[in-house]
């Protein structure tokens, strides 16, 4: 996922009632509020536009980091907002938001695997 820096204090109004402010610093965009450390994409839009913030560049792949893909779907699941659309209504993480986060399709299969363990 792209990953923005703030030059400042952005106070970011959702759906006309909702106020979020998200300090300076770096943050990663990724869909969804109240996420630590992430920030919707269409408030780093905002912010990127308004001259607010710029887009930090990746840093170079380590390679191989001994992660497997269930480690990394596990960690895209805590991004997740339990409440949300982000879930299903039988309250498993959707695949699509865990695929938007890993920025790789996964499949269902893979994300009720990784579900039931998390729930052991």
């Amino acid at each position: 996922m792209p990953r923005i820096k703030l030059a400042e204090e952005l106070r970011y109004a959702h759906c006309g009632h909702t106020v979020r402010a998200y300090g300076s610093g770096e943050y990663e965009v990724a869909p969804g509020l109240d996420r630590p450390g992430c920030i919707p994409p269409d408030a780093a839009d905002y912010a990127l536009g308004h001259g607010l913030a710029e887009t930090v560049k990746a840093a170079p792949d380590p390679g191989p980091t001994g992660q497997t893909l269930a480690d990394l779907i596990a960690m895209a699941i805590t991004c997740l907002v339990p409440g949300t659309t982000d879930f299903t209504g039988n309250g498993k993480p959707q695949v699509q938001a865990i695929s938007e986060i890993l920025g790789e399709d996964i499949t269902a299969t893979q994300r009720d695997a990784v579900w039931q363990e998390i729930n052991e």
